[in-house]
């Protein structure tokens, strides 16, 4: 993807600096909670143009990765649990096939 064509996928932050994707979409996240760390995260870094560098918003980075982190490990358990029925399902569709062959 050109550098163009990703810019106009969501605006910048304040600064004209690119920002990483989540940032970019605030709404990506389905929980209010990351939102709201993501947003205190832009904040701080809105705040001085040094911050990112300097690691003052550190705190927040490690509360959002966490966060972040946390909805990583439920939706990959849910994802599992889905993926372990349907090969239940495919499995028992097999069986099926070889009783009646």
């Amino acid at each position: 993807m050109s550098p163009i064509a990703f810019s106009q996928l969501a605006p910048l932050s304040e600064g004209n600096i690119p920002v990483q994707w989540h940032f970019m979409n605030r709404e990506w996240t389905p929980t209010p909670v990351c939102r709201d760390f993501i947003r205190a995260l832009e904040q701080c870094h809105a705040e001085w143009w040094g911050a990112r560098f300097f690691g003052s918003c550190n705190t927040a980075k490690r509360e959002l990765n966490m966060c972040l982190r946390n909805e990583r490990i439920t939706r990959a358990a849910k994802n599992r649990e889905v993926s372990k029925e349907r090969r239940e399902r495919t499995e028992a569709a097999w069986k099926q096939l070889e009783v009646e062959v």
